[in-house]
């Protein structure tokens, strides 16, 4: 019996031994673990900091000597962009002036100040007239332009005027190159008409655009409407053409800066692109909207609505 009892013992503590070895297994496997969590990071990485460190030091020098070297290079892209502006600015006053002399001088011309024309006298000078005429609205054009890029554009609504006159004194201003096409213009003009509040001069601009592009554009179609009439608090006037229309693919970027759709400068190659830009800024610029649809070889309609209710005051001082 005390051999059975001295094995039982043995085992016994042969059990409790391994058991004593597993717990202390355990324990040291815990600190462990609780040191690498407190670390966050696994410890055999751990020895690629300085690394990392060193190569995202280096991204960031890499950095910002390319944001330095694209801000140089944007202030260059600005300054010349400034002397462009100017350019521009100066070029087109000095053209103004000998034009508007030139187209003075024919105007005078054809009223019969220096005697009396005959018939291909006066053909030939109302070509040289309306010529110079557009010379002086395209230069205008430009400048107007310039102004938009340095912030100078601005939109004069001091004084009253009435549309519905402004609309027929422009009718009349086209009425010769119309009907030297061919080309007959409808129009039937209010009898009344609510004053409005408006840039004169920046409106005609923008209706004489709409009117010149309906003339150009028209293909072999005769006949131009234009509208003019009053519509839920909005003045609206609209120009349309049955010509060769604008296509759908140039529709979208058809009031951007310089733009011209394929057909329309095959149509007339000396176009610039700049009058629709222009004409979207004025119409904005008096709170309005512009008015456009088109259909390429059934003809366009361009227009704009303007409200009334704004434009029936002065602007404050």
């Amino acid at each position: 019996m005390q051999a059975g009892g001295d094995s039982t013992y043995v085992v016994v503590a042969l059990y409790g031994a391994l058991a004593l070895f597993l717990l202390l297994g355990l324990i040291v496997y815990e600190i462990a673990y609780a040191a690498r969590h407190k670390l966050k990071l696994p410890l055999p990485l751990a020895k690629h900091t300085d690394v990392d460190r060193d190569s995202h030091q280096e991204l960031e020098r890499q950095v910002q000597a390319a944001t330095a070297k694209l801000r140089k290079v944007n202030d260059e892209l600005r300054r010349l962009d400034e002397t462009k502006d100017e350019f521009v600015s100066m070029a087109s006053h000095q053209l103004r002036t000998p034009l508007t002399s030139i187209k003075g001088y024919i105007s005078m011309v054809l009223e019969g100040d220096a005697g009396e024309l005959n018939d291909d006298q006066r053909r030939l000078l109302t070509e040289a007239f309306t010529s110079s005429e557009r010379m002086v609205r395209l230069i205008g054009d430009f400048l107007n332009v310039s102004r938009l890029q340095n912030g100078k554009f601005m939109i004069d609504r001091s004084l009253s005027a009435d549309l519905s006159q402004v609309v027929q004194q422009e009718i009349n201003n086209v009425s010769e190159i119309a009907e030297a096409r061919g080309i007959g213009i409808a129009y039937h003009q209010p009898s009344h008409f609510p004053h409005l509040f408006i840039d004169e001069d920046k409106l005609r601009q923008v209706i004489m655009n709409f009117l010149d592009n309906a003339i150009y554009y028209s293909g072999d179609s005769r006949v131009i409407s234009v509208r003019l009439y009053t519509n839920e608090g909005a003045a609206v006037f609209e120009v349309v053409d049955h010509g060769i229309g604008v296509p759908a693919s140039a529709q979208k970027r058809l009031f951007t800066k310089f733009f011209r759709a394929e057909n329309a400068q095959v149509q007339r190659p000396d176009g610039t692109g700049v009058g629709l830009y222009l004409a979207k800024q004025v119409i904005t610029g008096h709170g309005g909207k512009v008015l456009f649809r088109s259909t390429e070889g059934e003809g366009s309609m361009f227009g704009f609505r303007l409200p009334i209710k704004k434009l029936s005051t002065a602007p404050p001082e």
